[in-house]
């Protein structure tokens, strides 16, 4: 089996807030300020976004060997004025690390 593991760094935005964790349109779990989540996943192509209300992070496309462990990273990344200009999916940052 393979996993993917993601970090969420600190920042002041939803500091006390959870953001949800999808998978190839499923959610898959949930992530707050200074966890580490983990999940196995079949090898392949998947799709990865993180959710909070109606805002959310960039979808994110990788493929994965098996017995591949992917690590990514999220961040508060877009500011209020982006939510006024309808960037929704923007609020959250979301990266593969190398």
């Amino acid at each position: 089996m393979s996993t993917i593991e993601i970090t969420r760094h600190s920042g002041w935005s939803d500091k006390l807030r959870k953001w949800k964790i999808f998978l190839d349109g499923y959610e898959v779990g949930t992530i707050r300020q200074g966890e580490v989540f983990r999940s196995d996943v079949e090898p392949g192509d998947h799709q990865l976004w993180l959710k909070i209300d109606w805002a959310s992070s960039q979808p994110v496309s990788f493929s994965i060997e098996p017995t591949q462990t992917l690590r990514f990273e999220c961040r508060p990344g877009g500011r209020r004025l982006d939510l006024i200009r309808r960037n929704w999916n923007t609020w959250i940052d979301l990266q593969k690390s190398e």
